[in-house]
């Protein structure tokens, strides 16, 4: 469940982030398409200049994969269409195939896909995965997908090794990515309860406290914004969502969530937080106990 990307030649690296692309059809392809594109040339904020974005090293999709219910017919018309559409998977791709042995790597016929001197008879499935240049795929699931108990997730994300010609090497609902720069990714799976569960609290306390480093930073990847709909819904504080969650980041990671990202409201927002909108500073609050109040967040859906 831990993943590791390594720096690109400037010490960074990219991701892309979308959600909600279960619609289909037009929206989501042109979402899709707009992903698969090596770069993404966009007009800079006083539109003076342009700026080329390079595609994303890895590709974290925040829920809701197919509507109105998760069978798998809709998610092979919804949601792996529109991606093997954009972007094509290796010849050898067959849907029928259960992947026994993730990564599925080296791939049959495709040349100049690690770094370094090419795959090796005896490198372990890490290695390939770390020295693997091609994109990759990390799908959290939404609502609407665990309305069959996540058995359609289960057969075609986890048991899957394409979305297209992203790679998809997670085999849970949950991850942690460790990125360059002292950056993480936890990616966690909120079910239908509002929060995770026992098992992802442990696996996230576990690898803070082993892995994340006293100054690096954490993005917090989840399907519902609940920062957004327990204000909406007027809850009390001990009636707001994500209790387990709420308690990994203050006790596990204080001062380390600086950002939140989120789909479900099929829209793109940003919130800043208020304590700092008043000091007049658009950054996150710095206080040692950071919950998800006090961490820049995002919505952003098809």
């Amino acid at each position: 469940c831990v993943f590791d990307v390594k720096p690109d030649a400037e010490g960074g690296c990219w991701f892309d982030f979308m959600a909600d692309c279960g619609d289909g059809f037009n929206s989501s392809y042109q979402v899709a398409r707009v992903l698969a594109d090596p770069d993404l040339e966009v007009v800079t904020g006083n539109r003076s200049s342009r700026l080329s974005l390079p595609r994303g090293d890895i590709l974290v999709i925040g829920g809701d994969l197919a509507y109105p219910d998760p069978s798998p017919d809709t998610f092979e018309r919804r949601f792996f269409r529109t991606f093997e559409d954009a972007l094509p998977p290796p010849k050898s791709f067959r849907k029928e195939a259960i992947s026994v042995s993730k990564p599925a790597l080296p791939v049959r016929g495709w040349r100049g896909c690690f770094s370094g001197a090419g795959p090796s008879a005896a490198a372990g499935p890490d290695d390939l995965l770390d020295r693997y240049m091609g994109p990759r795929a990390f799908v959290l699931p939404g609502n609407h997908d665990w309305f069959d108990g996540l058995a359609t997730y289960a057969r075609l994300v986890l048991s899957r090794d394409w979305l297209g010609g992203w790679l998809m090497p997670q085999e849970r609902s949950y991850f942690a990515i460790s990125l360059p720069q002292g950056w993480w990714i936890f990616g966690c799976d909120l079910a239908l309860s509002e929060d995770i569960d026992l098992e992802q609290f442990r696996f996230f306390a576990d690898v803070a406290k082993k892995r994340v480093g006293p100054d690096d930073a954490v993005v917090v990847c989840v399907h519902e914004p609940y920062w957004v709909l327990d204000a909406a819904e007027r809850r009390k504080d001990d009636e707001c969502a994500e209790p387990n969650l709420r308690e990994l980041m203050e006790t596990h990671l204080p001062g380390k969530v600086r950002l939140r990202v989120a789909g479900d409201l099929h829209h793109y927002t940003r919130h800043t937080p208020v304590r700092a909108k008043e000091r007049g500073e658009d950054r996150p609050d710095p206080t040692p106990r950071q919950d998800a109040r006090s961490s820049k967040t995002y919505t952003a859906g098809v």
